[in-house]
Order: C-alpha cells, then structure tokens, then sequence
C-alpha cells in the first residue's frame, strides 16, 4: 500500500512538477517584480518564444515521422543573415526577405529530404552535414577582413 502510494506521488511529480514549478514562478514574479504580471511583459514574452515555438513546430513534424533534424539551428541562422542581408546590403523590401528565406527553408528541405528518401543517407547524417555545410557558409574568410555581410571590423575602420 504504501509502495502504491509512493509510484502514485511519483507519477503526479513527473506528470504535473513542471506545470506546478511554472505556475508557483509565475506567481512569485507577479509578487516579486512589479509589471511582471502586465500585458507588455506577456506581449515580450510571446515574442521571444515566438520563434522557438514556430522551429518546435517543424522538429515535432519530424519527430513524428521518427526522424530528426539537425541542421533547424543552422538553417534558422542562415535566414536570419539572409534575411538582414537582403534588407540591409540589397535593400530590398522585407517582404522579399521573407520570400528569400523561404525559399532557402525550402532548397534546404529539398536537399535534405533527397538525401534522406533517395539516397537513403540516415536523417541524422544528412541533416548534420547540411547544418555543416551552413555553418561554414556563414563564417568570415581566411583573411578576416570581409564577411558575407560586407560589415567592418574596428581596426578596417581606422584605414
């Protein structure tokens, strides 16, 4: 009895402990910090997990089809330069920035996904190599004195 009593509390803390952790920090806060509780903490708070939660969305679609992707980091990165490199050194609109980084989400996914069902590369492999491949894409050259951005580094500027 008291053996079924201990599995019972176990499995509630392992069930619930996260949501009553949560809950009891909000509180806290809200007492704590003064504005914690207002509505421009909650708007901030949504938009700093807006995009973990939308690249969450596309690991649990490949999780569900009992893969994993490891290049989401990398790829995400990628359209974040993309995306400030349209804008900024083309400037172009920000509209096509998004159709931009779309398209390269895209190209990626395809790549991924051809090596993946048609050559038969595990998923893990496939998709570390592509996070390999962006990572690299996106590091300053040799020389260090030009990156893809065409930023400056402090001692350029002195020249």
């Amino acid at each position: 009895m008291a053996n079924d009593q201990k599995m019972n509390s176990r499995r509630f803390a392992i069930k619930y402990g996260f949501l009553i952790l949560l809950v009891g920090l909000v509180i806290f806060f809200s007492i704590a910090a003064e504005g914690f509780a207002g509505p421009r903490s909650a708007v901030f708070i949504f938009q700093s997990v807006s995009i973990t939660g939308i690249l969450a969305l596309g690991v649990t679609a490949t999780l569900v089809v009992d893969g994993f992707d490891l290049s989401i980091g990398s790829v995400a990165t990628s359209a974040l330069m993309l995306s400030a490199y349209v804008m900024v050194v083309l400037e172009m609109s920000a509209f096509s920035a998004i159709i931009a980084c779309l398209l390269m989400g895209a190209a990626v996914g395809f790549i991924n996904g051809l090596l993946i069902v048609k050559a038969r590369v595990p998923d893990l492999l496939a998709t570390l190599g592509m996070m390999f491949i962006h990572i690299q894409d996106f590091r300053p050259q040799r020389d260090l004195k030009f990156i893809l951005m065409e930023c400056l580094f402090p001692y350029q500027l002195r020249n």
